[in-house]
């Protein structure tokens, strides 16, 4: 961890662990900050998709939340 406040966020933990996992090297400070934002960003476009249009073999009907960290 590092000494930027946000760093201890759901977001930012998800989002570095993204990296990390990668085999990246994980931003810190400001820049996981908006890597942060961007995974919430995606988490909530993916949300908005429609589970009869996404590409699973047995879709569901109604609201996704089977994508929140």
């Amino acid at each position: 961890m590092t000494d930027h406040p946000d760093d201890s966020s759901p977001s930012a933990i998800a989002a570095r662990l993204v990296w990390e996992r990668s085999g990246a090297q994980a931003p810190t400070g400001a820049d996981l900050t908006r890597a942060a934002a961007a995974y919430d960003r995606a988490l909530a476009l993916g949300r908005n998709i429609p589970r009869q249009s996404d590409k699973l073999t047995a879709p569901l009907l109604g609201p996704r939340t089977d994508i929140d960290a």
